[in-house]
């Protein structure tokens, strides 16, 4: 008997960033890359922190 588990993939951290695909999504993230902007900082810290995950800047 073969059993077949798939897991959530919104409570998954795909990328071990810190954020879940499903926050990902909502910051407009990638859920694949923990520095989506490439800026040197965490997808994870940067949101922590309220700076821009996506780009330059502080978040509204």
């Amino acid at each position: 008997m073969k059993i077949n588990i798939k897991e959530n993939d919104e409570e998954v951290d795909s990328d071990n960033d810190g954020l879940s695909n499903k926050l990902e999504k909502w910051y407009g993230t990638d859920p694949l890359r923990k520095d989506t902007d490439n800026d040197g900082f965490s997808d994870y810290n940067e949101v922590q922190n309220k700076y821009n995950p996506v780009g330059e800047g502080r978040m509204e």
